[in-house]
């Protein structure tokens, strides 16, 4: 099997720092410690939404974005995109 290596230079705190500023906008703090698998549906949909957030990408592409999320994880989400949008 093949092995790649990133040929960029990147500092693991400043990640992990990233990574969890990110599950505190999405209230997925609380979390961290849990498997994925033993996640409800809504939040595993909230940790796929910021492992997309934490890749600092130009442009995010979502389908679907709320399906699975209760009116106030959508609302959050919607709200933290647009923060992310104007910054």
């Amino acid at each position: 099997m093949a092995s790649f290596k990133s040929k960029v230079k990147v500092d693991k705190d400043e990640i992990e720092s990233r990574c969890f500023a990110i599950m505190k906008m999405f209230y997925l703090d609380s979390y961290s410690m849990v498997p994925l698998k033993d996640l409800p549906t809504g939040v595993r949909k909230l940790v796929a939404i910021c492992e997309t957030i934490v890749g600092d990408s130009k442009i995010l592409l979502f389908d679907g974005i709320s399906d699975g999320l209760t009116d106030f994880q959508a609302r959050n989400v919607f709200k933290q995109l647009k923060k992310i949008a104007e910054f």
